[in-house]
């Protein structure tokens, strides 16, 4: 993630712009859609992803098992 992205979400973040049940594309949501992002740039796996957004390992892996029954 650039550090330019990497500070669009702190701030979107800390003003509650990615509300659990905002919705991107369908039925997924902003945070979906922003792991989808991070993949889309490099393979990684669940702690990278974890690290990279500042999420919880458990947080990422609810993100992703959402994404899974997609």
């Amino acid at each position: 993630m650039s550090d330019l992205t990497a500070e669009l979400v702190r701030i979107c973040r800390h003003f509650g712009v990615f509300e659990r049940e905002s919705v991107c594309c369908g039925s997924v949501t902003v945070p979906q859609c922003l792991v989808l992002q991070e993949l889309l740039e490099a393979p990684r796996d669940m702690s990278a992803l974890a690290a990279q957004a500042g999420a919880s390992l458990s947080a990422m892996t609810r993100l992703v098992d959402g994404l899974e029954r997609h």
